[in-house]
């Protein structure tokens, strides 16, 4: 079962649904290959700042069969409390997503954010920061020595590698793997190495 947006509380935007219907214009490999070289070169024609990535990352894992809930709004009390990039749900895991498409390294900021976003959640879901571009040292720090590790960290690497190879969800498994044996959050899927 997919799910496409809700209604009332966390509605999801038309522009939204747009982006849905584009997304899963994307099919095979090669589509995943041209929208992700797309993405790289800055050439996301159709698409506002950061949203390519953020849908390609979700239809990857669609393509993979698991279930998933597009970006949405979370309102609460007459305003906007939260913006989510997207969740995954396949095997027993809940996945958070958070994407970054930006030139510079990712600050703390996008990962305290989405560490508040899960701890307004029932325990047991799960995290990822997708960044093209990589994180600071104090990202990588944060996300490390939290009192709950439940955030895996993307590089634009593992990001390429995982979307090419059609892998998102056993890249996942094998972040996930290492951060419950090391408590390391950034294994680099490409070499089984941390980032330097």
């Amino acid at each position: 079962m997919n799910i496409t947006g809700f209604t009332g509380v966390g509605g999801a935007t038309d522009k939204s649904a747009e982006y849905v219907d584009l997304i899963r214009e994307i099919k095979t490999p090669t589509d995943v290959a041209r929208l992700w070289q797309q993405i790289r070169s800055g050439e996301t024609e159709g698409w506002e700042d950061g949203k390519a990535l953020e849908y390609l990352i979700l239809r990857a894992f669609e393509l993979e069969n698991a279930e998933v809930v597009w970006p949405f709004t979370v309102f609460f009390a007459g305003g906007q409390l939260e913006q989510i990039d997207g969740i995954v749900h396949f095997d027993h895991h809940t996945l958070m997503v958070e994407c970054k498409d930006t030139v510079e390294k990712v600050n703390v900021e996008p990962v305290a954010k989405l560490r508040h976003q899960i701890g307004r959640r029932p325990p047991g879901i799960l995290g990822s920061v997708f960044s093209t571009s990589g994180f600071s040292e104090a990202a990588v720090l944060l996300t490390t020595y939290a009192a709950q590790n439940n955030i895996l960290l993307w590089h634009g690497a593992d990001i390429k590698k995982a979307l090419l190879e059609g892998r998102m969800i056993a890249s996942f498994r094998e972040k996930y793997a290492y951060l419950l044996r090391t408590g390391l959050p950034d294994l680099t899927i490409r070499n089984g190495k941390r980032p330097k």
